[in-house]
């Protein structure tokens, strides 16, 4: 975790690209009312093709540990334990090319990657309700995986109960994300979250001790079962159990919402209170 000195840097680094980012948004703003968006944008649009549907499926291959990054970039994506083998993903898609998967294992540790191989450019803003890109990712749950995942402007269901996760680190960009992180851990790991303009909600557990640090810019944190310490917040469970979740969570100007909920327990959206 960061000491005082270094979480005031990174706030203030979060602040400036917070104010950063409105400034682009400004700009494009203006620079559309005087050029014209249709003419910039229309040389540089993702075209809508034909919808096709696809699974992709791959293997251990023997390896003992893996690190996944999975890159879905906009549209929607479901993950959650119960694969037969590594990774199975089902798509349905009308982007150029189908999702791009590659794997490899060096000494005994495997390397996944996932993304959409797609010609460069923007979504047409014309067009948006006509895009699909949706991902169904299952993942096997007794292979110990590094996960990482960047939403871009997408959203996500991640339900990660059952997994055996040895780290776990989101980026949301623009995107949404719903993460169930409840559930009865069997080894410690750190987790950093990086909310950017969406919304991010994360269950936790409740009897597995969680330890969050918080650092936010103009962004909103709101908690349900968390008391505040000397920089961190922690649920009751800390200090008491064996395994420990080390979070770190970044918000520029998105909102986050951490709620320590019964893993039996169904989620209901509800009002917490604000950080």
């Amino acid at each position: 975790m960061h000491n005082q000195s270094s979480t005031t840097h990174f706030i203030s680094r979060l602040i400036a690209v917070a104010y950063g980012i409105m400034a682009v948004v400004i700009f494009a703003l203006v620079a559309g009312a005087v050029l014209g968006a249709h003419t910039l944008l229309r040389a540089n649009t993702i075209p809508v093709g034909e919808l096709r549907t696809g699974s992709v499926s791959m293997n251990s291959d023997g390896a003992s540990a893996v690190d996944a990054e999975i890159v879905p970039a906009f549209g929607e994506m479901k993950l959650r334990g119960g694969a037969h083998s590594l990774m199975e993903l089902d798509y349905v898609t009308n982007i150029l090319e189908d999702p791009g998967v590659t794997y490899h294992v060096d000494d005994g540790h495997g390397v996944l990657q996932a993304e959409p191989t797609m010609t460069q450019g923007i979504p047409n803003a014309r067009r948006l309700n006509e895009y699909r890109n949706e991902w169904d990712v299952r993942l096997d749950a007794s292979t110990p995986i590094s996960l990482s995942i960047s939403m871009g402007a997408g959203k996500g269901a991640l339900d990660l109960r059952g997994l055996t996760l040895t780290g776990f680190e989101l980026d949301t960009g623009a995107g949404e994300a719903f993460v169930d992180m409840r559930g009865d851990w069997s080894r410690s790991f750190d987790t950093t979250i990086n909310a950017g303009t969406g919304k991010v909600t994360v269950l936790l557990p409740d009897q597995v001790g969680t330890r969050l640090e918080v650092n936010k810019a103009i962004g909103a944190v709101y908690l349900s079962g968390l008391e505040k310490g000397e920089g961190f917040y922690t649920n009751a469970a800390y200090g008491t159990t064996d395994v420990t979740l080390d979070m770190e969570i970044n918000v520029a100007i998105g909102e986050v919402d951490l709620i320590v909920l019964d893993a039996q327990q169904e989620y209901v959206e509800e009002d917490v209170a604000s950080e």
